[in-house]
Protein backbone atom coordinates (compact mmCIF):
# COMPACT_ATOMS: atom_id res chain seq x y z
CA UNK A 1 0.00 0.00 0.00
CA UNK A 2 1.17 3.51 -0.84
CA UNK A 3 0.40 6.33 1.60
CA UNK A 4 0.19 10.09 1.08
CA UNK A 5 0.09 11.90 4.44
CA UNK A 6 -0.95 15.56 4.57
CA UNK A 7 -1.03 17.45 7.84
CA UNK A 8 -2.13 20.87 9.00
CA UNK A 9 0.56 22.05 11.48
CA UNK A 10 -1.83 24.51 13.17
CA UNK A 11 -4.69 22.12 13.80
CA UNK A 12 -5.38 21.19 17.42
CA UNK A 13 -2.74 23.59 18.86
CA UNK A 14 -0.05 22.00 16.66
CA UNK A 15 -0.42 18.62 18.35
CA UNK A 16 0.42 16.64 15.22
CA UNK A 17 3.99 17.99 15.04
CA UNK A 18 4.89 16.07 18.19
CA UNK A 19 3.93 12.81 16.52
CA UNK A 20 5.65 13.15 13.14
CA UNK A 21 8.63 10.94 14.04
CA UNK A 22 6.27 8.29 15.42
CA UNK A 23 4.13 8.45 12.26
CA UNK A 24 7.15 8.05 9.99
CA UNK A 25 8.35 5.10 12.04
CA UNK A 26 4.96 3.38 11.77
CA UNK A 27 4.70 4.07 8.05
CA UNK A 28 8.13 2.52 7.51
CA UNK A 29 6.95 -0.63 9.30
CA UNK A 30 4.00 -1.13 6.97
CA UNK A 31 5.03 0.19 3.57
CA UNK A 32 7.95 1.32 1.49
CA UNK A 33 6.20 4.00 -0.57
CA UNK A 34 4.95 7.10 1.19
CA UNK A 35 5.07 10.88 1.07
CA UNK A 36 4.54 13.34 3.94
CA UNK A 37 3.51 16.91 3.12
CA UNK A 38 2.84 19.92 5.35
CA UNK A 39 0.26 22.54 4.41
CA UNK A 40 1.08 26.22 4.64
CA UNK A 41 -2.39 27.40 3.56
CA UNK A 42 -5.83 25.92 3.06
CA UNK A 43 -5.43 25.56 -0.71
CA UNK A 44 -2.46 23.21 -0.26
CA UNK A 45 -4.75 20.30 0.64
CA UNK A 46 -6.46 20.35 -2.75
CA UNK A 47 -3.19 21.05 -4.55
CA UNK A 48 -1.41 18.09 -2.95
CA UNK A 49 -4.27 15.64 -3.51
CA UNK A 50 -4.88 16.72 -7.10
CA UNK A 51 -1.15 16.54 -7.80
CA UNK A 52 -0.31 13.27 -6.07
CA UNK A 53 -3.54 11.53 -5.03
CA UNK A 54 -3.90 9.11 -7.93
CA UNK A 55 -0.37 7.78 -7.30
CA UNK A 56 -1.30 6.56 -3.79
CA UNK A 57 -3.70 4.01 -2.35
CA UNK A 58 -4.49 5.95 0.83
CA UNK A 59 -4.54 9.68 1.60
CA UNK A 60 -4.04 10.33 5.32
CA UNK A 61 -5.39 13.68 6.52
CA UNK A 62 -4.23 15.15 9.83
CA UNK A 63 -6.61 17.93 10.83
CA UNK A 64 -10.13 18.84 11.80
CA UNK A 65 -13.45 18.67 9.98
CA UNK A 66 -12.65 21.62 7.69
CA UNK A 67 -9.38 20.06 6.59
CA UNK A 68 -11.11 16.73 5.93
CA UNK A 69 -13.84 18.50 3.96
CA UNK A 70 -11.27 20.04 1.62
CA UNK A 71 -9.66 16.63 1.15
CA UNK A 72 -13.01 15.02 0.29
CA UNK A 73 -13.68 17.63 -2.39
CA UNK A 74 -10.26 17.06 -3.94
CA UNK A 75 -10.62 13.25 -3.86
CA UNK A 76 -14.09 13.56 -5.45
CA UNK A 77 -12.59 15.13 -8.58
CA UNK A 78 -10.04 12.32 -9.16
CA UNK A 79 -10.73 9.53 -11.64
CA UNK A 80 -8.88 7.03 -9.46
CA UNK A 81 -9.95 7.77 -5.90
CA UNK A 82 -7.61 6.80 -3.04
CA UNK A 83 -9.03 5.75 0.31
CA UNK A 84 -9.24 8.38 3.04
CA UNK A 85 -7.68 7.88 6.48
CA UNK A 86 -8.13 10.42 9.28
CA UNK A 87 -5.91 11.54 12.14
CA UNK A 88 -8.26 13.83 14.10
CA UNK A 89 -6.51 16.92 15.43
CA UNK A 90 -9.30 19.49 15.16
CA UNK A 91 -11.41 21.20 17.81
CA UNK A 92 -14.56 19.04 17.52
CA UNK A 93 -13.73 16.20 15.08
CA UNK A 94 -17.33 15.27 14.22
CA UNK A 95 -16.33 13.21 11.19
CA UNK A 96 -13.83 11.09 13.09
CA UNK A 97 -16.28 10.69 15.99
CA UNK A 98 -18.99 9.48 13.62
CA UNK A 99 -16.73 6.68 12.36
CA UNK A 100 -15.39 5.77 15.82
CA UNK A 101 -11.90 6.92 14.89
CA UNK A 102 -10.05 7.49 18.19
CA UNK A 103 -8.82 10.96 19.16
CA UNK A 104 -5.77 9.35 20.72
CA UNK A 105 -3.27 9.88 17.91
CA UNK A 106 -1.22 6.73 18.50
CA UNK A 107 -4.39 4.63 18.28
CA UNK A 108 -5.55 6.57 15.21
CA UNK A 109 -2.17 6.05 13.53
CA UNK A 110 -2.35 2.29 14.14
CA UNK A 111 -5.87 2.27 12.68
CA UNK A 112 -4.54 3.57 9.36
CA UNK A 113 -2.79 0.25 8.81
CA UNK A 114 -5.03 -2.12 10.77
CA UNK A 115 -8.53 -0.82 10.02
CA UNK A 116 -10.98 -1.79 7.31
CA UNK A 117 -12.46 0.16 4.40
CA UNK A 118 -15.98 1.61 4.61
CA UNK A 119 -17.77 3.11 1.59
CA UNK A 120 -19.52 6.25 2.81
CA UNK A 121 -22.19 8.38 1.18
CA UNK A 122 -21.41 11.99 0.25
CA UNK A 123 -23.70 15.01 0.14
CA UNK A 124 -23.22 16.76 -3.22
CA UNK A 125 -24.33 20.39 -3.04
CA UNK A 126 -24.18 22.05 -6.47
CA UNK A 127 -20.49 21.47 -7.26
CA UNK A 128 -19.25 20.84 -3.69
CA UNK A 129 -19.18 17.72 -1.52
CA UNK A 130 -19.73 17.14 2.17
CA UNK A 131 -19.45 14.04 4.34
CA UNK A 132 -21.72 14.71 7.26
CA UNK A 133 -23.82 17.89 7.53
CA UNK A 134 -25.18 20.91 5.75
CA UNK A 135 -27.41 23.61 7.16
CA UNK A 136 -28.28 27.24 7.71
CA UNK A 137 -29.57 29.31 10.61
CA UNK A 138 -28.68 29.81 14.26
CA UNK A 139 -25.18 28.63 15.28
CA UNK A 140 -24.32 27.31 11.79
CA UNK A 141 -21.91 30.18 11.10
CA UNK A 142 -19.80 29.64 14.19
CA UNK A 143 -17.60 26.90 12.72
CA UNK A 144 -16.20 29.17 10.01
CA UNK A 145 -16.40 32.59 11.74
CA UNK A 146 -14.83 31.65 15.09
CA UNK A 147 -11.17 32.68 15.04
CA UNK A 148 -8.36 30.15 15.14
CA UNK A 149 -6.90 32.02 18.11
CA UNK A 150 -10.13 31.61 20.12
CA UNK A 151 -10.26 27.91 19.30
CA UNK A 152 -6.69 27.44 20.48
CA UNK A 153 -7.47 29.15 23.78
CA UNK A 154 -10.96 27.87 24.53
CA UNK A 155 -11.33 24.73 22.40
CA UNK A 156 -14.95 23.88 21.53
CA UNK A 157 -16.20 26.45 24.09
CA UNK A 158 -15.06 29.12 21.62
CA UNK A 159 -17.90 28.06 19.30
CA UNK A 160 -20.45 28.45 22.10
CA UNK A 161 -19.16 31.93 23.09
CA UNK A 162 -19.20 33.10 19.50
CA UNK A 163 -22.62 31.60 18.78
CA UNK A 164 -24.28 33.16 21.82
CA UNK A 165 -23.06 36.62 20.78
CA UNK A 166 -24.78 36.26 17.39
CA UNK A 167 -28.05 34.58 18.46
CA UNK A 168 -30.31 37.62 18.26
CA UNK A 169 -28.53 39.09 15.25
CA UNK A 170 -29.44 36.02 13.18
CA UNK A 171 -32.66 36.26 11.18
CA UNK A 172 -34.88 33.30 10.47
CA UNK A 173 -34.74 32.41 6.78
CA UNK A 174 -37.52 31.89 4.24
CA UNK A 175 -36.76 28.83 2.14
CA UNK A 176 -38.53 26.69 -0.44
CA UNK A 177 -37.78 22.98 -0.32
CA UNK A 178 -38.54 20.29 -2.88
CA UNK A 179 -37.94 17.02 -1.07
CA UNK A 180 -38.84 13.68 -2.65
CA UNK A 181 -41.11 15.54 -5.08
CA UNK A 182 -42.98 17.37 -2.30
CA UNK A 183 -42.88 21.19 -2.22
CA UNK A 184 -42.62 23.02 1.08
CA UNK A 185 -42.22 26.71 1.90
CA UNK A 186 -41.32 27.64 5.47
CA UNK A 187 -39.60 30.13 7.72
CA UNK A 188 -36.93 28.44 9.83
CA UNK A 189 -34.45 29.41 12.56
CA UNK A 190 -32.42 26.30 11.68
CA UNK A 191 -32.41 23.48 9.18
CA UNK A 192 -29.94 20.63 8.85
CA UNK A 193 -29.19 17.91 6.33
CA UNK A 194 -27.55 15.18 8.39
CA UNK A 195 -25.45 12.18 7.33
CA UNK A 196 -23.87 11.58 10.73
CA UNK A 197 -24.68 10.69 14.29
CA UNK A 198 -22.71 13.70 15.54
CA UNK A 199 -23.03 17.39 14.71
CA UNK A 200 -21.08 20.07 16.63
CA UNK A 201 -19.97 17.42 19.08
CA UNK A 202 -23.53 16.38 19.97
CA UNK A 203 -25.16 13.01 19.25
CA UNK A 204 -28.01 14.50 17.25
CA UNK A 205 -29.08 11.65 14.94
CA UNK A 206 -28.56 8.45 16.91
CA UNK A 207 -29.76 5.97 14.26
CA UNK A 208 -27.91 7.44 11.27
CA UNK A 209 -26.70 5.08 8.52
CA UNK A 210 -23.89 6.50 6.36
CA UNK A 211 -24.16 4.19 3.36
CA UNK A 212 -27.89 3.88 2.54
CA UNK A 213 -28.06 6.63 -0.10
CA UNK A 214 -30.25 8.84 2.13
CA UNK A 215 -29.82 11.71 4.60
CA UNK A 216 -32.08 13.18 7.26
CA UNK A 217 -33.61 16.57 6.48
CA UNK A 218 -34.60 18.30 9.74
CA UNK A 219 -36.36 21.72 9.58
CA UNK A 220 -37.39 23.64 12.68
CA UNK A 221 -40.49 25.73 11.95
CA UNK A 222 -41.60 29.18 13.17
CA UNK A 223 -43.81 32.07 12.02
CA UNK A 224 -41.50 34.81 13.32
CA UNK A 225 -38.78 36.81 11.57
CA UNK A 226 -36.33 36.63 14.49
CA UNK A 227 -35.58 33.72 16.81
CA UNK A 228 -37.49 33.73 20.10
CA UNK A 229 -36.55 32.20 23.42
CA UNK A 230 -38.80 29.23 22.67
CA UNK A 231 -37.02 28.68 19.33
CA UNK A 232 -33.68 28.66 21.13
CA UNK A 233 -35.00 26.12 23.64
CA UNK A 234 -36.06 23.80 20.81
CA UNK A 235 -32.65 24.14 19.16
CA UNK A 236 -30.91 23.40 22.44
CA UNK A 237 -33.14 20.36 22.95
CA UNK A 238 -32.42 19.15 19.41
CA UNK A 239 -28.66 19.21 20.01
CA UNK A 240 -28.71 17.90 23.56
CA UNK A 241 -31.29 15.12 23.10
CA UNK A 242 -31.45 14.53 19.34
CA UNK A 243 -33.94 15.23 16.56
CA UNK A 244 -36.53 12.82 17.99
CA UNK A 245 -36.87 14.93 21.15
CA UNK A 246 -38.44 17.95 19.41
CA UNK A 247 -42.25 18.11 19.33
CA UNK A 248 -43.51 17.02 15.90
CA UNK A 249 -45.50 20.26 15.62
CA UNK A 250 -42.28 22.25 15.38
CA UNK A 251 -39.99 20.07 13.29
CA UNK A 252 -40.25 18.58 9.81
CA UNK A 253 -38.18 15.44 9.28
CA UNK A 254 -37.73 13.49 6.07
CA UNK A 255 -35.27 10.91 4.76
CA UNK A 256 -34.23 12.19 1.33
CA UNK A 257 -31.93 11.11 -1.48
CA UNK A 258 -32.25 14.37 -3.43
CA UNK A 259 -33.38 17.85 -2.57
CA UNK A 260 -33.76 21.33 -4.03
CA UNK A 261 -33.64 24.50 -1.92
CA UNK A 262 -34.49 28.02 -3.10
CA UNK A 263 -33.99 31.28 -1.19
CA UNK A 264 -35.07 34.82 -2.01
CA UNK A 265 -31.46 35.97 -1.78
CA UNK A 266 -27.98 34.49 -1.38
CA UNK A 267 -27.74 32.64 1.95
CA UNK A 268 -24.74 31.58 4.04
CA UNK A 269 -24.92 27.80 4.33
CA UNK A 270 -22.62 25.55 6.33
CA UNK A 271 -21.26 22.48 4.55
CA UNK A 272 -19.12 20.28 6.81
CA UNK A 273 -18.12 23.32 8.84
CA UNK A 274 -17.19 25.46 5.84
CA UNK A 275 -18.97 28.48 4.33
CA UNK A 276 -21.07 27.79 1.23
CA UNK A 277 -22.97 30.72 -0.31
CA UNK A 278 -25.83 30.21 -2.73
CA UNK A 279 -29.37 31.25 -3.63
CA UNK A 280 -30.37 27.93 -5.17
CA UNK A 281 -29.13 24.50 -4.14
CA UNK A 282 -29.34 21.19 -5.95
CA UNK A 283 -28.49 18.42 -3.48
CA UNK A 284 -27.89 14.78 -4.36
CA UNK A 285 -26.67 11.95 -2.19
CA UNK A 286 -23.79 10.07 -3.83
CA UNK A 287 -24.13 6.52 -2.52
CA UNK A 288 -20.93 4.87 -1.23
CA UNK A 289 -18.81 7.55 -2.86
CA UNK A 290 -15.75 7.80 -0.59
CA UNK A 291 -13.84 4.89 1.02
CA UNK A 292 -12.77 5.67 4.59
CA UNK A 293 -10.46 3.66 6.85
CA UNK A 294 -12.45 2.82 10.00
CA UNK A 295 -12.07 0.36 12.92
CA UNK A 296 -12.87 -3.23 12.05
CA UNK A 297 -16.46 -4.23 12.89
CA UNK A 298 -17.36 -0.53 12.99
Amino acid sequence: MRYLLIYNPNSGKGKIKRYLNYIEKKVNEFCSTYKILQTSCKEDISKFILGYGEDFDVVVICGGDGTISEAVNAIASLKKKPKLAILPTGTVNDIAHNFNIPRNLKKAISLIFEGSSFSCDCIKVNDRYGLYVMGAGIFTETSYTTSQRSKKIWGRLAYAFHGIKKIFKTKNVDLKFNANGQNLTTKTPLFLIINSRYVAGFKINKTNICDDGKVLLAILTTDKDHPRFIDLCRIAKLFLKGTDSVNKKFIIKKDVSSLEIDAEQTINFNLDGELFQAKRLQINIKNKFIDIIVPKNN
